[in-house]
């Protein structure tokens, strides 16, 4: 078992649900401010979050 990619992929992890906290709270302050164009780039920063968390899955279950 390599500690190294455990911890960066716990790390990723961490990063990955950090940041879909903020666009969760970006994304209720467009709704509220009514400010549609905003809304449009956010399907591509989900998708960055879903990589970051599958990355640090993947990197974890290599690792063991």
């Amino acid at each position: 078992m390599d500690w190294v990619d455990v911890l960066i992929g716990i790390c990723l992890i961490i990063l990955g649900l950090i940041w879909y906290k903020y666009q969760i709270q970006k994304t209720k302050k467009y709704y509220e401010d009514k400010s549609h164009g905003q809304l449009s780039t956010q399907p591509s920063q989900y998708i960055g979050i879903l990589i970051l968390v599958l990355g640090g899955i993947v990197m974890i279950y290599r690792a063991l």
